[in-house]
């Protein structure tokens, strides 16, 4: 309670003792307004914010929450991608079912189902395993996406290889095996990648590309791809400069081999030695020296029958030409 001016102030002034008299009235007014909001259990806005701001409206709408928000037959699009929690039933729901809204998803008797509004009143249609492309890493494909969860023919697009696997049965499981596409690759990570292969990757074709070759998986190792001619010969022909050809300049180089490895080749120089080839037992890099062309008759008298006429000394030697020739570069295929 507002106490009243002591009696030494009223005798100060009449129009003071008005004015004090009025605030006091005002003041208890104000008292009394503030008792019934107190009485009505009103907030101050410090208590409110610690039991109605924004954080603690959240932290009460969370899955954990005091009150978690529910969104069931709600239609509306989330702020965030969301699994889709396609929930399992044993019979197909109604088109009065909360659950059958256009585009829901259900899965029944292990086939994902999708609810189409249009035509009225609404069918749930399986969806067709041709229709489920998945796509991520083949590291993530192997660890996180087992073959049993999805139908068979569902495709797999590995991001990192570009190669395309699908779901089969093999020995009556469902298992991810090679359908298609080709690995980009160089030669030293060959060895780290095919440890990770088996049988269900037969086929895979790999394009290494330091050499220019295609290699295929044939379920327990690497083999030439079908229409490849391999490695490790000689071709003549004009400037060839894609990769995997190299003159025959008489340089060691590498060339690769079917399983992947490398072996080793010293070719000849045919670039600043021009030789012709001939067949031999065994290869051998080695240029030659030239010989003269010209064969010799030893210990032979060559004279005009009856005259005794000296045609040829003994020994002597039969002059030869070189037969017409053509210049074409020798490459060798690493």
């Amino acid at each position: 309670m507002i106490q009243k001016p002591p009696p030494s102030l009223a005798r100060i002034s009449p129009e003071l003792e008005r004015y004090l008299n009025s605030l006091t009235q005002s003041l208890e007014s104000i008292n009394n307004q503030v008792s019934q909001i107190q009485s009505q259990h009103y907030l101050t806005r410090s208590a409110a914010d610690s039991l109605y701001s924004t954080p603690i409206q959240r932290s009460a709408l969370q899955a954990n929450g005091t009150y978690p928000l529910n969104v069931t037959q709600l239609l509306g699009v989330l702020a965030q991608p969301q699994s889709s929690g396609a929930p399992t039933v044993t019979a197909l729901p109604g088109f009065t079912d909360p659950r059958s809204q256009d585009g829901a998803l259900v899965s029944y008797n292990g086939q994902l189902y999708r609810y189409t509004a249009s035509p009225a009143p609404g069918a749930w249609l399986p969806l067709s395993a041709s229709a489920v492309i998945l796509s991520d890493t083949r590291a993530n494909r192997i660890a996180h996406y087992p073959a049993a969860s999805y139908p068979l023919h569902t495709l797999f697009y590995e991001t990192d290889t570009t190669l395309i696997y699908i779901v089969a049965l093999v020995l009556g499981v469902h298992t991810w095996v090679y359908f298609s596409g080709t690995y980009s690759i160089t030669q030293p990570y060959i060895a780290g990648f095919i440890m990770g292969l088996n049988t269900p990757d037969t086929g895979l074709l790999m394009w290494v590309s330091d050499y220019n070759h295609i290699l295929q998986w044939n379920g327990a190792q690497l083999i030439w791809a079908p229409g490849e001619l391999g490695s490790d010969y000689f071709v003549f022909g004009p400037a060839m400069t894609a990769v995997g050809w190299v003159p025959a300049n008489g340089v060691n180089v590498s060339y690769l081999k079917k399983d992947g490895t490398t072996g080793n080749r010293t070719l000849p120089d045919l670039v600043g030695n021009a030789a012709f080839l001939q067949s031999a037992a065994a290869y051998s890099a080695a240029v030659n020296a030239a010989t003269s062309p010209n064969d010799s008759d030893a210990g032979v008298l060559v004279t005009v029958a009856g005259s005794g006429t000296l045609v040829a000394l003994n020994p002597h030697k039969h002059p030869g030409t070189l037969p017409a020739n053509v210049n074409i570069p020798v490459y060798y295929r690493i």
